[in-house]
Formats: structure tokens, sequence, C-alpha cells
């Protein structure tokens, strides 16, 4: 049959009338057809969009209305759309799907190319439009948001949290918010020390009689590492180094530290910086290393909100948990990093499901047209829980930040205060959450970017499909901001101090109820009786909670065990360190047990339109992770009971009929992100579905690209700038003369 070609929506267009219209006159009357069956994937090669438009014409819900709900409201999600469009508009953040044709210098310079315009746009809005921007712009181009990220989040977020108002007044005066003669970096990290913050060894000792400190490097281990923006741009840095003063260490501590002459960029004295080298991802980001040779900075440069110094070298504490509170850019961080991890996941997922839903692969006979990868259950069941995943992180994430920016806000504010006594507890539960979320949302994106790039078959391992790059870009989240295996021990930590404490511990959250009622939870049986029950996601939510609550009591027992003189009169930390296995256990159980019960209150504040598809993605992902995934949770829930083997049974039943029924909304869900081609930078997941003309259009140019890269790099025969594709028809060949040629006409020993 032929099939009119239909009139294609604008990428960025994901409009209401757009989504729902059924793709005109005669794709109406093919997709009665395609309810009966699959007589219409006989498309013409120039129908490539088709499958797309008839996916949405069948979407179940209201498409925009989910794209509101998930981005705060109509104004907000309309407000993030103008600034990817704006984004899109600016020349210097064109061809970025091209980067992997260009060499690393090149890169880098082009994304600090970009910062020129963002400083200005930035003082001109609203700081939860900025949030706002920097979300859009880490979709962009990760290593930019990385760089810029640096000075503002890190640097100046450290200022502006552990600075004084003078403090804080004179650095802004110098430019630092307009990144005039002013970029900073933040040094943390060492070569011998990233995790463990209070191991760190670069030293700042006081120096009474001229009134300074004394920053030095003593060892190789305390050289400064993978420190982003200190290889080529930085001019600044807050370092953190031991405080001693007086014979006396008072740990580690914040300094403003300049490392660079703005006006000629020379290093100032006894200051060395080197470039870490390639890597992984991210080329274009400038990490490097810096060592400090007794480089003498004055008394104000200890950022003294918190912690101050006097003249003769006395250290006064200005307010109760100062030390948690030195870590607030931490905090920050890593839930912006549960941000980033919803976003990639977001990015990864559409490209997926849009590229199922074109490609057709095998035939149930040979006269009939191939099937779409969508349409096997067995692609069903790679991809929804992947989908569900992206959700379920989104909410957990968004739920969080808003926790964590209401906690800074509240500090700010009223830093004697008794609220702000309140806050600091909160902050304390803040960490434990953070922790376990950086770490559990980062490894289910690496999973979820990593499945989807395999599902492109062949075409994933092309660096032009997006997700190999998105993979490379993204797997450092990892392990910046605290290895992943310590943020989890740190969260199994706090779990065990709140069940320690779980009888005089007032006012337990609502995600650790489970610990205040530890007796009823570890009795649950579930009251499940049918397949269906098991979408109900109050006892979902139930269930996790009590398996949570036997990890938890499991690992807190053990680890009294070992305190004990029967298991060795163990101190706190060897306690603590023997019990890691348990602590890993319980902190995963908890943290998706934390993913699941946020995106269960997500789905009960849903509009009524809504609520359908969200609460069957909603019981994908408990059900994902209590049955299929690694580690799954159901055999602690068979062993204690809190499920029978029939109704685990039922489980599995419930969770393979959930299958087909996202899929059928799969497009429509994906489209609800929002996220135009440009974002997507793959042709796989163009919103017209038109993937084949454009990878091949795409290849060709990047084809031109690199050799003209190689040839600005000095000339045909270097290949060691660029990665890309080789030659195109017509091409002077670049190692034709110095390679081929004396291979093809050797003379062969007789």
């Amino acid at each position: 049959m032929t099939l009119t070609p239909v009139k294609r929506p604008e990428p960025k267009q994901l409009r209401a009338h757009v989504i729902q219209e059924t793709v005109d006159t005669v794709v109406s009357a093919e997709a009665a057809r395609l309810a009966e069956g699959p007589e219409w994937l006989t498309q013409s090669q120039e129908n490539h969009g088709l499958p797309l438009s008839v996916e949405r014409s069948f979407a179940s819900f209201p498409v925009w209305e989910l794209t509101h709900y998930l981005f705060g409201g109509r104004e907000r999600a309309e407000h993030r759309e103008r600034l990817m469009s704006d984004i899109e508009r600016d020349p210097s953040f064109m061809m970025l799907d091209l980067k992997h044709d260009l060499p690393m210098g090149s890169v880098r310079e082009a994304t600090l190319r970009r910062a020129r315009n963002f400083t200005e746009t930035i003082l001109e809005e609203h700081e939860s439009v900025t949030r706002m921007r920097f979300d859009v712009l880490a979709m962009v181009d990760p290593s930019f948001m990385t760089r810029v990220g640096v000075h503002y989040a890190l640097f100046w977020g450290t200022i502006r949290g552990q600075g004084t108002t003078e403090q804080i007044v004179d650095l802004a005066s110098q430019g630092m918010l307009l990144l005039k003669d002013f970029f900073g970096c933040f040094a943390m990290t060492e070569l011998g020390h990233g995790s463990n913050v209070a191991g760190l060894q670069t030293t700042a000792t006081f120096m009474p009689e001229s009134d300074e400190f004394e920053l030095h490097t003593p060892s190789l281990l305390a050289t400064k590492w993978w420190i982003g923006g200190a290889a080529e741009s930085a001019t600044h840095a807050v370092v953190f180094a031991r405080l001693l003063s007086n014979g006396t260490d008072y740990g580690v501590r914040p300094f403003v530290v300049q490392l660079r002459h703005p006006q000629d960029f020379a290093l100032c004295f006894g200051v060395t910086i080197g470039d870490c080298g390639a890597k992984m991802g991210r080329h274009g980001i400038d990490n490097g290393w810096i060592q400090f040779n007794r480089v003498r900075i004055p008394r104000r440069a200890m950022l003294a909100r918190h912690v101050s110094i006097n003249r003769a070298g006395v250290v006064r504490e200005r307010a109760r948990g100062s030390r948690q509170l030195a870590y607030g850019a931490l905090i920050t961080a890593r839930v912006q990093i549960a941000v980033d991890a919803s976003n990639a996941c977001k990015r990864a997922i559409t490209i997926a499901v849009r590229y199922a839903a074109v490609r057709r692969q095998f035939s149930p006979h040979p006269e009939a047209p191939e099937t779409r990868l969508l349409d096997y259950p067995s692609h069903q069941a790679r991809l929804m829980p992947l989908l569900a995943d992206a959700f379920a992180i989104h909410f957990a994430a968004e739920r969080t930040q808003l926790q964590q920016q209401a906690c800074s806000e509240l500090l700010e504010a009223v830093p004697e205060s008794p609220l702000a006594v309140r806050a600091l507890a909160d902050l304390k539960a803040l960490h434990g959450t953070a922790s376990g979320l950086k770490a559990h949302s980062t490894w289910l994106a690496q999973r979820v970017i990593e499945e989807c790039r395999q599902s492109l078959g062949g075409h994933g391992y092309s660096s032009y499909a997006g997700l190999a790059s998105l993979q490379a870009d993204f797997v450092v989240q990892c392990t910046w901001d605290g290895d992943n295996t310590v943020m989890a021990l740190q969260c199994g930590r706090y779990l065990v101090a709140c069940w320690r404490d779980r009888t005089g511990r007032a006012g337990l959250s609502s995600n650790l109820a489970y610990l205040a009622t530890l007796e009823q939870a570890l009795a649950y049986r579930s009251p499940a009786r049918r397949a269906a029950d098991f979408q109900r996601l109050d006892l979902l939510v139930q269930l996790y909670s009590s398996v949570c609550a036997h990890l938890v009591d499991t690992a807190g027992v053990k680890i009294e065990q070992y305190l004990s003189p029967a298991g060795g009169n163990m101190s706190p930390d060897e306690a603590y360190r023997e019990a890691a296995p348990e602590l890993l256990r319980a902190a995963r159980a908890h943290c998706l047990g934390y993913m699941l019960r946020q995106f269960a209150e997500a789905v009960t504040a849903a509009p009524a339109s809504l609520r359908p598809p969200l609460e069957k993605l909603c019981a994908l992902f408990g059900l994902h992770h209590l049955i299929e995934s690694a580690g799954a949770l159901c055999a602690i829930a068979l062993e204690k009971s809190f499920l029978s083997p029939e109704q685990l049974r039922d489980a599995r039943d419930c969770y393979r009929a959930l299958m087909p029924e996202i899929r059928a909304d799969a497009v429509p869900l994906v489209d609800s992100f929002a996220l135009p081609d440009f974002i997507l930078a793959s042709p796989f997941g163009r919103y017209d579905g038109d993937v084949y003309r454009a990878y091949f259009d795409r290849v060709k140019f990047g084809s031109t690209l690199s050799n003209e890269a190689a040839r600005a790099a000095g000339g045909s025969g270097d290949r060691r700038a660029t990665s890309g594709p080789v030659r195109l028809t017509g091409q002077e060949h670049p190692y034709f003369e110095s390679q081929l040629k004396p291979l093809f006409r050797r003379t062969l020993p007789e």
C-alpha cells in the first residue's frame, strides 16, 4: 500500500495540538489498521516519521500537561523551553554533536568561548531561573557546564556559604560574579586523598609575626589533583588545607588563593600548575594539578563565617556544627548530580525509545513486513524499566533539591536563631540522603545510558549516536564529589545511627518511619491476593519499608556484635569497616525505597489525567528492583515472609503485564521530557523519526570536518588530532602514499 507523506511538526514544537492530532486524512485511516495488525508497516522510505506520528496520536494522556507537571508548572516548563531555544540560537553552541571530530585543544577553546554571554545573562535573572539554565546547559554541553559550574556552584558556592559578609562583598567587588579578572576553581581533591576530606595533607600554617598563612604542599600525595579549570583558565581557587596555629591542627578549612595574575596569566610566586592530560570524557574541561611551595596568603584569605582566627592565632568557632556546615557546598553538588543523572536518563531513553519505534528487524514470515523493535516483548522488557528509572530519579532528585534549597536558605537568613539549630539537624539528615541518592541515582543512570546504547545495535557504537559520549561524559559522576561506594557507606552509617537512636530521636522523617515502628515493619505480611494488587503503590512502599527495616536492623545488630566483648571489642571505626557489606545492602534498599516513595507521592499529587500512566511507571520501578535487577530484594522478602512464594509469582505476572501497557505510551512519555533535537544531539532520537537520512548526512559532514581538522593540525598525513571518519569519495587519502602504497607494491620474497 502507498501512504501519503505526513506533515511533520518542528522538533521543538511539542505542543498538545500537535501531539494529539491524528496524523491527517490518509494517516487516520491507516491508524485504524494499526490497531488491527501490522499491514501498515509496508510504508515507503519517505515516511520514517509516520510510526512516531501514529504513536503520538494514540497517547492516553495529555502530553504537555505531564511536561508542565514534571517541570514545576506551565510557566516554568515554557520558560525552560525558551532557555533551550535561546541556547540553540547561540552560535557558540553550534555543531556540538560534531565535537568528536575536533582535537582536544579546539574543544577546550570552544567550551570556554561559550562563557562570554553567560555571565551577563545570569546577573539579570532570578536564582531559580539560573538553576534551570544550569540544568539545561548540563545537558547541552557537560564540559561547559562543569567549567562554569565549578566557578559558580563550588567556588562561589563555598564563598557564599562559608565566607563572612565582608569577604563576600570584597570578592564580588573584584569581579568574581562577572568573571572579570576572576575565574575560580575548587581545590579539594589531592593525589593521595579524595573522598576522605579529613585526611587532606595540604597545610596552611598561621604566621602571627606577619599576620599571614603559609600554604604548602608537604608531599607528592598532597598535590591538588583533578582540579577542574586549574590547567588553563583559573585565576583563583578555594583551597582546602589543614589549619595549623600555635602547634594545633584545627582540621581542614577553605582558603581563597590567587593562582595566576589575570593581566598576563603568569603563575603567582610559589604556585606550580600542570595539566592532568587525556581522560575518558568531558574533554572540554582543563583538569589540572596544583602544588604550593610555602605560598604566603593574608589572614583574611581563610573563609571565616563559621570558624575565625585572630591576630594572635586563636581559633574560634562561631556556630555549632561548623564542620558539618563546611561541607554544605558538597551537599549542594551531590544533589545537583542526582538532577544531572535524571537528565542523562531522559536523553538516553528518549533516543532509545524513538529509535525502537522506527527501526524494523526480522519478520514473522517472508511475505510480512519487518517488525518494529518496540513491538518485541524482549525489547519492551529492555527499555520500559529504564523509562521507569528515568521518572523515579526525576521525582527523587527534584524533591531532594527542594529540601536542600530550603535548608540552605534558612541557614543563610538566620544563622544564629533557634530555627538554624533545626536546620543544622536537617542538614545532617540531608547529608545522609544526598550521599545515598548521589550514589544510587548515578549508578542507575550509568546502567540506563549503557543499556540504551546497546539497544541501538551497531549504530550505538557510533559517536554520532550521542550515547557513547553521553556515557563517557556522565560516568565521572560516579566518582567525583565522593566515590559512590564511599557515599553509599556514609548513607549506611547514617541509617544505623538513626536505628541506634530510634527511640530517642524525635521527628524521624517519613522516609525513615520504618525505624520508628521497627517491630511492626519486621512483622509485615503483604495483603496482596492477586497480580493486579501489585500495582497498588501503597503496598509496594510498605513492602520496601519492611525490606529496608530488616537490612538496617541486620547492619545495626552486626555492628553491635563487633563492638561487644564477644565480637572483639572493636573500635567504632573498625566495626563499621567490618560491617561494610551489610551497610551497602541497607543503603541500596533504602535509596531505592526512597525513590519509590518520592515517586508514589508525586503520583498522588498529580492531576487525575496523569495518574494512570504514572502509576504504571511507579509500579514497574518498584517491581523491577524487587524482582529483576541485580541484587533483587525479593529474596529477602521471601526469607522474612514479607511475601509468600505465590505472591511473588503474582508480582512477576504483574511486572510482565505492565510492559505492553507502558509500551503503548512509550513515545508520548519520552515526548513529555520536552527535549528538542538540539539537546538530544542524536539522529536516532529525532522528533520527526527521519533517523537514517539524518545519520548519513551527519556522518558525511563529520568526515569533511575531520579531514579539515587533520589538515589544520599538520597536513593530510597527520591523523592523531582527530578521531572522525577518514574521507569521502574524491578526497585525498590521508595515508595512501605513506602506508598503503608501500604495502601494496612491496617486493615479496621468492
